[in-house]
Formats: structure tokens, C-alpha cells, sequence
């Protein structure tokens, strides 16, 4: 506990300060009240803690795609700055965190392979992540097979995973079975981490925010199957993320028994969850879970003590701060009522 305080004591004060600093709902109101992409801008440059970034450009020369890379960068050198004062013995979480956006990246490369447009491809991944790996992403667009694809991403660890996922008769790779396996390495990864952690309450809040997680993505898989595929129950518990917390194969069994959709729903009705996705159109059941994450990230930050833990969850709460800045943007750019554009921001009015 000392220790940690004395390795993270000081960054830990600046993560506060930063979290202080977050929007808030009246940043929220006035922006999306804006109707053009220079309100945006004017509005951050005058009122938030994006002033610094802002100060140093031309505001009436940008462009909407300018300012979303100018957002982005900004969560890019944050993650910089704090990378710097991370501990040695923490390197190896943070790669791990990492490599849950080096997931989503080769998953999304994928989606295009299935469809023959893998020269589509561009890579979305901050510099400083890309410097942390030996995967070539930029020759990913130029892999028209298989095998290709497989010599690029050698390096991952999870390699062994991308090799067995490699595509049958028709071509193409079960994404949605791939992904379920790597997540459920990722997370054996994470938890093999954690019990390395000495703090208690640390170790505790991050294990109860990662099943919790868990919990949630496999209601919306097993939701989702439900709704639109006639597989066979076993098979559909194979697409399932192994580790869980309150929700686990025996409750997932029982929703795939149930005779339609809404008596599956029912069944869910039993756990700590049914509420969230009761009555709630399919769109919003990933801001459900979105929203749920940042909730204990927040809580994290407010009463855990300082640990590594503290800055992920930052940076976490941070990437969806400008994930509601991108939303918007586009929100103003199609008109959106400001209603409309409130339903896709994540821990607003909280």
C-alpha cells in the first residue's frame, strides 16, 4: 500500500485534477446546442480544458475530419504523458491494456477481409501504441490471403488464436467466435495480473468493473442470438466470454431455452442486469454497457487508492469524452436535434 503510494501519490493527485477538469453537463447543453462545427471549437477553445490545444491553431480553417484528429491526438499525448510516470512493474498491464485496442483494430481489418476489401483498411491506432508493438499494420491492406495476414500479425500474442480462427471452405473467418476467443484470453490476462496486485481494495474494484464487463457482453451476445439466429444452444454458449461474475452459463442456458425473445428477456429479469435492458431498443444496449463501465471507472478514480488502476481509468473515461465530442460533431453536422444527439452521449447529466 505504501509503495503504491509513493510510485503513484503524485500522478495520482494529477489524475484528480484532471478528472476535475472533465466536461460537465452544462458543457454538454451548450455544445450540443452549437449548429456549426466553429461553435464547437469556439465553445472548447473558450470554456474547457481543451483551450491549451485550440490557443494553437486557426479555429476558422477547420474542418469537422480536422477537429476529430485533433481530439484524438489530444487522448494520444495525454496517454503519453502519463505513460511516462507509469511504474516498471506496470508495464506489462499496460500492454495488455494495449492489446484490447490492437484486438479491435485486426477485428476490424478483418471485417473488411471477409468482404474482399481488405485495401480499404486504415489503421485508427494512436502513434505511441503502434511504437509498443511489432505488428506492421500498414501492410495489412496489401494481405490478400490468409497466410498473409497471419505472417503480419505473428508477433500478437495472440497469434495461436488468429491461426486456429483461420477460414473454412467459404473463405471467411468467424469473426464473432474469433472475437469471443480473444476476449476471453484478454481477460485471462488481465486477471492473471491482477492477483499479482497487493492493494485489496484496488484489486477488488477493477475485478468487479472487468466481470462486470463480461457479465454484459455476453447478455447482448446471447441477446442477440437469440433474436436472430436459430443455432443450437450449445453451440451459441461457445460465442460466450469464459470468466463472468452474476451472469454465467447456467443463466445463459436457461435465456437460450426460453421459447421467443421476450421470455429470454425474462429470464435475464432474474439478475442484477434485467433492468438495463428492459424495455430498451437494441441500439442502445452497447451504451448500456459503455455506460455501466463508466460508472465504476468513475468510481474508481473517487475512492480507490492511488494505483496504475487509477490512470486506466482515466484514460478510459477520457476516450469516451471524446468519443461524445466526435458524436456531436456529427451530431451538428446532420442537424440532429440536440435530444437526438444527447441519447448517444455517454455519462452525460452525471
Amino acid at each position: 500500500m505504501l509503495k503504491n503510494q509513493l510510485d503513484y501519490g503524485a500522478v495520482y493527485a494529477k489524475v484528480k485534477a484532471l478528472y476535475g477538469k472533465r466536461l460537465k453537463q452544462e458543457d454538454y447543453d451548450a455544445l450540443t446546442r452549437c449548429n456549426t462545427v466553429l461553435e464547437i471549437a469556439t465553445y472548447l477553445k473558450e470554456h474547457t480544458c481543451y483551450c491549451e490545444i485550440f490557443n494553437k491553431i486557426d479555429i476558422l480553417s477547420l474542418h469537422r475530419s480536422d477537429l476529430e484528429i485533433i481530439l484524438r491526438n489530444e487522448y494520444e499525448s495525454e496517454y503519453t504523458r502519463f505513460f511516462r510516470f507509469i511504474d516498471k512493474k506496470d508495464i506489462e498491464f499496460i500492454k495488455l491494456f494495449e492489446s484490447r485496442m490492437n484486438i479491435n483494430e485486426i477485428l476490424k481489418f478483418l471485417l473488411l477481409f471477409n468482404n474482399g476489401r481488405q485495401e480499404k483498411y486504415q489503421c485508427t491506432l494512436p502513434e505511441k501504441f503502434l511504437e509498443n508493438y511489432q505488428i506492421a499494420y500498414d501492410k495489412l491492406r496489401s494481405a490478400e490471403t490468409y497466410e498473409a495476414f497471419l505472417a503480419i500479425v505473428k508477433p500478437s500474442i495472440y497469434y495461436d488464436l488468429f491461426v486456429q480462427a483461420a477460414p473454412q471452405k467459404d473463405g471467411r473467418v468467424d469473426i464473432p467466435l474469433l472475437e469471443s476467443a480473444l476476449n476471453t484470453a484478454y481477460y485471462n490476462y488481465l486477471f492473471a495480473y491482477i492477483k499479482k496486485e497487493r492493494q485489496k481494495d484496488a484489486r477488488k474494484n477493477i475485478d468487479v468493473l472487468l466481470k462486470a464487463e463480461i457479465d454484459l457482453l455476453n447478455i447482448i451476445r446471447i441477446l442477440r442470438l437469440k433474436r436472430y439466429y436459430k443455432i443450437p444452444k450449445d453451440e451459441c454458449l461457445v460465442y460466450m466470454i469464459s470468466n463472468h461474475y452474476q451472469f454465467g452459463k447456467d443463466l445463459a442456458g436457461e435465456m437460450l431455452d426460453a421459447p421467443d425473445f421476450e421470455a429470454a428477456l425474462s429470464v435475464l429479469g432474474k439478475t442484477p442486469y434485467g433492468t438495463l435492458f428492459q424495455n430498451e431498443p437494441e441500439a442502445i444496449w452497447d451504451q448500456k454497457v459503455q455506460r455501466y463501465e463508466y460508472r465504476i471507472n468513475k468510481k474508481i478514480i473517487q475512492i480507490s487508492p492511488p494505483s496504475i488502476y487509477s490512470i486506466i481509468s482515466y484514460l478510459n473515461l477520457k476516450e469516451i469524452e471524446i468519443h461524445n465530442l466526435v458524436n456531436i460533431i456529427e451530431g451538428v453536422r446532420y442537424h440532429m436535434p440536440k435530444e437526438q444527439i444527447e441519447n448517444y452521449l455517454i455519462g452525460y447529466q452525471s
